[in-house]
């Protein structure tokens, strides 16, 4: 099977391997989603139960710091087998990440979510 195929949810490890990469490469960056949410329209990504993103706007995820060592450090709390989800009045297509050397440079998307 190709990994392609594969159509798991993202676990706590896999997120856990992926930002710790980024961070090595890039360094800490603020956090954004695309396309662009409003407050009103914003997403929660989950973990055990517990929020582990809050996607909003741009500058709402700004003042509240939430970064690249930020998801780095939450994240350790979980058991690494645990599946990320998020929750929204219907699915929704979108990505968090961060921007260095002047491109959008994705952390995780929606399609490797749970949805509930």
């Amino acid at each position: 099977m190709l990994i392609e195929d594969i159509k798991a949810p993202m676990t706590a490890e896999m997120l856990s391997e992926i930002v710790e990469s980024q961070i090595c490469c890039f360094g800490d960056a603020p956090l954004i989603t695309r396309p662009k949410f409003d407050f009103i329209n914003g997403v929660e990504i989950l973990i055990e139960n517990s929020i582990l993103l809050c996607c909003m706007s741009d500058e709402e995820m700004s003042e509240d710091n939430l970064t690249l060592m930020h998801l780095a450090k939450y994240i350790k709390a979980f058991d690494e087998r645990s599946i990320l989800y998020y929750i929204s009045l219907k699915p929704k297509v979108f990505s968090v990440g961060f921007y260095a050397d002047d491109r959008f440079i994705e952390v995780v998307n929606s399609s490797e979510l749970a949805f509930r």
